[in-house]
């Protein structure tokens, strides 16, 4: 498994909550906004914004750790709620706030312009659309609570030939230096 940038993963946070009015900072407008950020980033790029694993819930792809951190820091739970409790606060049971600003030399100008254009598309959706716009050919083919895998994320973005060889390639040799 490939190790996290957790202070990558947790700037990226800051920066979409930054970006979003305190009405729409709930932990599923966020984790949706970065499916969707990673989708194109993917496509585009190669790689995702960062290392975290989307596992498939009912509402659609949820990034892990971002998830785990949300949650341990509502429920004021060791160890991640003590390293992120002074970034974040939650209140309401999935309402969210940023603490702090997001230290904007974790997020290269491609994560950036693939979040912005995220939030852009999907701020005005409710809960429900963004899991009915979530759930597509990635989601369909995983199993509830288990890891959506890279390869049928390249389904979904219907990315075939050298350019789905070049990213499973880059996945595979960052897996091999972890």
């Amino acid at each position: 498994m490939l190790e996290i940038d957790e202070l990558k993963l947790i700037n990226a946070a800051l920066y979409v909550m930054e970006k979003l009015t305190p009405e729409e900072r709930d932990f599923h407008k966020i984790l949706k906004i970065f499916w969707f950020a990673d989708l194109k980033h993917i496509k585009e790029y190669g790689r995702p914004i960062t290392e975290d694993a989307y596992y498939k819930m009912k509402d659609g792809p949820v990034l892990t750790l971002l998830y785990d951190i949300f949650k341990a820091v509502r429920d004021n739970n060791e160890p991640l709620c003590s390293k992120y409790s002074q970034c974040i606060e939650v209140y309401g049971n999935h309402m969210i706030n940023p603490l702090k600003r997001a230290d904007m030399d974790y997020l290269s100008g491609s994560d950036i312009d693939a979040l912005d254009n995220s939030i852009e598309e999907n701020r005005s959706f409710t809960k429900d659309e963004l899991s009915d716009k979530s759930h597509g050919l990635a989601w369909e083919k995983s199993f509830l609570s288990s890891e959506i895998r890279l390869e049928t994320i390249l389904d979904e973005l219907g990315m075939q030939g050298k350019a789905r060889k070049e990213v499973l390639e880059a996945k595979a040799f960052a897996r091999a230096f972890a």
